[in-house]
């Protein structure tokens, strides 16, 4: 069951989304909101599956709340609601699950609620075997199963449904997501600095500020791979690396 909380500050907007939400069995509707703000508090104090979530509202807007949510452990998946549709590429950038125009039908509702539900289980499947490991990652190499010590990781990098572990000299993909690898190993030092890119900490050999608003890391591996920060993490790598 899918724990979801609606944000818009259009009262019958509301209401309609609410209305076909609750036609949808493997949906709960649980929190309603009026507003970024308001929405952001519900987040704090329940773990919601998804929201449902209005661009334009007074205040922060949707896809502003969108980047905040981005912070949040075990981040619920986001789906816009607009009567606008050229929100839509911006929408996509801040890694929303999908973009619905109103009037929405119920049968492209029920599409949306699918897509997260099928991801929600293929990722609880990763997350599984991932628990079962404590300090190497299996991945496929020649038919074979070859294990992977954590410690010895550079970084990850996202390949549409899955991604590519990188270590010193070698990279091998593997069948987990980056969201999947970021919450499992979080506690392993590993923090996610761009929606592509998921590093080690123990591996930066500094923070390079290429202009006001941009900066890269620099690995200490073989190559000296330099990340890209993006613009929406910035503020939080400075706060958990006190910079």
């Amino acid at each position: 069951m899918l724990k979801a909380l609606i944000v818009d500050d259009e009262s019958a907007a509301r209401s309609e989304l609410r209305y076909l939400l609750e036609n949808i069995a493997k949906v709960r509707v649980v929190g309603e909101a009026t507003n970024a703000e308001e929405a952001y508090e519900l987040l704090s104090s329940i773990d919601y599956d998804v929201v449902f979530l209005d661009v334009r509202m007074p205040g922060l807007s949707g896809t502003e709340l969108a980047r905040k949510i981005s912070e949040i452990p075990n981040r619920p998946a986001i789906i816009f609601v607009s009567a606008y549709s050229e929100h839509a590429i911006e929408a996509f950038e801040v890694e929303a699950e999908d973009y619905l125009v109103k009037p929405v039908s119920e049968e492209r509702l029920l599409k949306s609620i699918e897509k997260i539900l099928r991801r929600k289980s293929h990722e609880e499947a990763r997350s599984t075997g991932l628990e079962r490991i404590s300090d190497m990652i299996f991945v496929d190499l020649k038919e074979k199963k070859v294990p992977i010590k954590i410690e010895e990781i550079y970084y990850f990098e996202a390949v549409d449904d899955y991604s590519r572990l990188h270590t010193n000299d070698m990279h091998y993909l593997t069948n987990y997501t980056l969201r999947t690898l970021e919450e499992k190993l979080a506690n392993k030092g590993f923090i996610r600095v761009h929606r592509k890119y998921l590093v080690n900490s123990k591996k930066i050999k500094e923070v390079v500020q290429i202009t006001r608003n941009a900066y890269i890391l620099r690995l200490n591996d073989q190559k000296q791979t330099e990340i890209p920060i993006s613009r929406r993490k910035i503020p939080y790598f400075k706060r958990v690396f006190e910079l």
